[in-house]
């Protein structure tokens, strides 16, 4: 699925060029923004694709992937996943993973993963390691948000957690006020050189029902993706707003609405 999904995502990117830039380096990156266009990145969720094949790392990198979280939500042959509840942390296997990652220059994401592998992931890998789209499992404790001792530990070895705008990581409706609640206490914790935006926006909350009953072994009960609703891409203005309220500088705001992101890649890509 993974060999066919790639090459049509591309093919998808090529015919709108004229408003979108395929990024597999970071000169993309600012080639993209010098031309008003929309960079867009190829990403994996779960490395299930790999079939225990280490070498499949080197052919995604080759296709354009920059990023993937091994473990998406249940335990694999890499490690133990956020929703299973019994995560002893990564498998040898698991660890061999992260070391490649590292090795072609792709960016470790411990989204989606249990709380022990996220911390090895942290401690194995030689270049930051992100945890893109979470809330703060100290305002809303669910499954998937992060706790505090994941947020120092990645920002303590230059990583970068991204705030998602997914309600029901947030814990309600989202807004500006509740995307800014969270992103604020990590800013308070760490500080803002290791916070991200990670929206996880979709207009079509429909088909996200839909995948989400499809696999109930996967996301478990229904009752916990509650609201399925996402902060926009208009929200942000006004985020930003929150954030000069609370005092933060140009520099920070900078940071967290992408240039921190940016660092990462000019950390990790090769």
């Amino acid at each position: 699925e993974a060999m066919q999904g790639i090459p049509r995502m591309r093919r998808d990117i090529w015919p709108r060029r004229d408003k979108c830039v395929l990024v597999e380096v970071v000169d993309d990156i600012h080639r993209a923004q010098k031309a008003g266009k929309l960079a867009v990145g190829i990403q994996l969720e779960g490395f299930r694709c790999l079939e225990r094949n280490l070498d499949m790392i080197d052919i995604y990198y080759a296709l354009g992937v920059r990023l993937c979280h091994p473990i998406f939500n249940i335990t694999n042959s890499i490690g133990g996943g956020c929703a299973d509840g019994n995560d002893n942390g990564l498998t040898r296997f698991g660890r061999r993973v992260i070391e490649r990652m590292n090795e072609v220059g792709m960016v470790v994401d411990g989204s989606h993963a249990g709380h022990q592998s996220q911390l090895d992931m942290i401690e194995i890998s030689s270049a930051p390691v992100v945890c893109t789209h979470h809330g703060v499992h100290a305002i809303y404790p669910h499954i998937r948000n992060l706790t505090d001792d994941v947020i120092r530990g990645c920002a303590a070895r230059n990583g970068v957690v991204g705030i998602t705008g997914a309600g029901y990581y947030l814990g309600g409706m989202p807004s500006p006020e509740l995307l800014f609640r969270h992103i604020d206490h990590v800013v308070q914790m760490v500080g803002a050189d290791h916070v991200g935006l990670g929206l996880d926006w979709t207009a079509d909350t429909d088909r996200l029902k839909q995948a989400f009953a499809a696999a109930p072994d996967v996301w478990g009960s229904l009752d916990q993706w509650q609201p399925i609703a996402f902060c926009s891409p208009d929200m942000l203005w006004p985020t930003v707003m929150l954030m000069e309220r609370a005092g933060y500088g140009d520099e920070a705001i900078c940071a967290i609405i992408g240039g921190n992101w940016l660092r990462v890649a000019n950390a990790v890509w090769k």
